[in-house]
C-alpha cells in the first residue's frame, strides 16, 4: 500500500468498531483468495490442492531435543513443511478450498501423516499448524524464546515469548519469514496460532511506535538499570565502571559521529548521560526490527498485510492468535448433542458432569481438551467463525458397559467427543484429564471410525 492509503488506514484504527473492521478484513481476505478449480467429482480432491507428507514420529520433541540444530530443523514438522512448500509461488499461500467431507474446514493442502492411520478431513491440517507454527518455534527450534522477565520473580508478562535476535543470519531470517507464512495461512483459514507475543511485536506490526513501557513489559531488568543511571548524581555517573555498564546494558559509552564522518566512542559523562540512555533504549527497542520485517514479509504472502494497520495491537493479537482463555459459554453455544443415541441430551447427568468437569479445569487443561477434540488449542473468536459445531455423541460400543472404566475418545476432524455415561463429575474429570494428557497420535480417529463402522477419514 502507498503512504497515503497506509495513513488513511491507520487513521481508522481508533474510529471504526472492531466488528466493522473484522468484516472488512474478511472481505479483503476473500478478495485476495487464489481460485481453486473444483474437481469433476465433489468427493475427489482438486488437482490444485497438493498432498503434503510429513512424519510426526521423527519430529517427536523428545527426539529433536537430542539432535544438533541442523538435524533438529530438518526433522521438525516446521522443517518438513518448509521443504514441501519450497516450490510454492506466493499465490499458493492464498489458496482456500473446502472439501465436502471436511466439515467446513478451509485448506490450502492435504496432510498425510506417515505411519499414522488417519485421513485428513481437517484434524491433521489443524494439527500441523499447531505444531509447526507454535509448539516447535517456541521450544525446540528456538525461533522464539522466553522474554527476560520470565526469570524475574516480581516482573510482569513472565509468560511472554519474543523473537530470538541472537546470532541472526540470513537462514534464520528465512525461517522467521516462513513462520510468518504459516501464521498468515492459518489466519486465512480461521485457525488460531497461540503465540504469546508482547506489545513490542504487535505494535510495529500495526504501524505504531514502541517505547520504554513496551521494553519494560518484557525486560524490567534493563529498564530498572536505565532508571538507576537516570537517578545518579553527576559524581556517581563519573564513577561508573564501564565494565559493569557493558555487562548490564551491553553498552558502556556514547556512540557519536565525528567530524570525519566515522562513529567514535565517547566515555559516559554527566553531559552525555541522556544521549547514552536514549541510545541504549533505542538499541533494545529496535533489536527485533530485522526479525519483524522478515515475519511481516512472510505474513503478507498469505494475507493482505497492508491492511494490518487497521487494527489495534490487541485486536491483531486476537485476530492471529485468538484469546488465550477457553470460553466455556462460547463452546456451549456451538455444541450439539447426538440425540439419536438414547441418553445423550443436554440435560443428561453425564453431560452435566462433563461441563462441570470443564469448569473444574484450569485454562491450560481446557486448552489441552480443545486440542484433544479439534487439534487446536484455542477456540475461534466468535460463534460465526466456527467451521463446524462441537458434537457430543454416545460412547463407543465397547464402552457402554462399565462406563467408568473407559476413556472418552475424539475425532478431531469433526470436532466430536464420544463420552461414556460416567457415574459422577469426579470420574468424568479424571478420565478426561487422562485422555487429553496421553493422546499422542491421531490413530484413534481412524480406530474410532472402524469401530463405529463409518469408514472415512479424519
Amino acid at each position: 500500500a502507498g503512504p497515503v492509503l497506509t495513513s488513511w488506514i491507520m487513521s481508522l484504527k481508533w474510529l471504526v468498531f472492531k466488528r466493522t473492521k473484522i468484516g472488512f478484513w474478511r472481505e479483503v481476505v476473500k478478495a485476495t483468495e487464489t481460485y481453486v478449480s473444483p474437481p469433476l467429482d465433489e468427493y475427489e480432491r482438486p488437482g490444485d490442492v497438493p498432498i503434503i507428507k510429513v512424519n510426526r514420529i521423527v519430529a517427536n520433541p523428545s527426539t529433536l531435543k537430542t539432535q544438533l540444530s541442523a538435524d533438529r530443523m530438518k526433522n521438525s514438522l516446521f522443517g518438513q513443511m518448509k521443504r514441501n512448500t519450497s516450490s510454492w509461488g506466493d499465490s499458493a499461500w492464498r489458496r482456500s478450498y473446502v472439501d465436502i467431507q471436511d466439515a467446513g474446514q478451509e485448506r490450502a493442502f492435504v496432510v498425510k501423516f506417515i505411519g499414522e492411520g488417519v485421513d485428513d478431513h481437517g484434524g491433521p491440517y489443524r494439527a500441523v499448524f499447531e505444531t509447526a507454527a507454535y509448539e516447535e518455534p517456541s521450544t525446540v527450534l528456538g525461533l522464539l524464546k522466553p522474554c527476560p522477565n520470565s526469570t524475574q520473580a516480581n516482573s510482569v508478562n513472565r509468560d511472554k515469548v519474543v523473537f530470538d535476535t541472537d546470532n541472526l543470519s540470513v537462514a534464520r531470517l528465512r525461517d522467521v519469514s516462513f513462520l510468518g507464512k504459516l501464521v498468515g495461512l492459518a489466519c486465512r483459514h480461521s485457525l488460531m496460532v497461540p503465540l504469546n507475543l508482547p506489545s513490542l511485536v504487535w505494535k510495529p506490526l500495526v504501524g505504531l511506535p514502541v517505547d520504554r513501557k513496551d521494553l519494560r513489559a518484557v525486560d524490567m531488568g534493563i529498564d530498572d538499570m536505565l532508571r538507576s543511571v537516570e537517578r545518579l548524581t553527576p559524581d556517581q555517573v563519573a564513577e561508573l565502571d564501564p565494565t559493569d555498564l557493558q555487562n548490564a546494558l551491553h553498552q558502556s559509552c556514547v556512540m557519536k559521529v565525528g567530524t570525519d564522518g566515522l562513529m567514535h566512542e565517547e566515555p559516559l559523562s554527566p553531559a552525555n548521560r541522556a544521549e547514552f540512555i536514549r541510545q541504549v533504549e533505542h538499541r533494545h527497542l529496535e533489536a527485533m526490527n530485522p526479525v519483524l520485517t522478515a515475519f511481516l514479509t512472510g505474513l503478507g504472502t498469505a494475507v493482505p498485510a497492508p491492511f494490518l494497520p487497521l487494527f489495534t495491537p490487541e485486536e491483531l493479537e486476537v485476530l492471529l492468535c485468538g484469546k488465550p482463555e477457553i470460553d466455556i459459554e462460547l463452546l456451549k453455544k456451538v455444541t450439539e448433542y447426538d440425540t439419536a443415541t438414547e441418553g445423550v441430551t443436554e440435560k443428561a447427568p453425564h453431560i452435566q458432569y462433563f461441563w462441570a468437569a470443564l469448569e473444574q479445569m484450569d485454562q491450560a487443561q481446557r486448552a489441552n481438551f480443545i486440542n484433544f477434540v479439534s487439534a487446536r488449542s484455542r477456540l475461534p473468536n466468535s460463534v460465526d467463525e466456527f467451521p463446524m459445531n462441537f458434537k457430543i455423541q454416545g460412547p463407543k460400543p465397547g464402552a457402554k458397559n462399565e462406563p467408568d472404566k473407559h476413556l472418552p475418545s475424539s475425532q478431531t476432524c469433526f470436532f466430536t467427543l464420544s463420552l461414556p455415561f460416567y457415574s459422577s463429575q469426579q470420574v468424568c474429570y479424571q478420565r478426561l484429564l487422562y485422555a487429553i494428557e496421553n493422546a499422542t497420535t491421531m490413530d484413534d480417529d481412524f480406530t474410532n471410525r472402524e469401530e463405529w463402522g463409518s469408514g472415512g477419514g479424519s
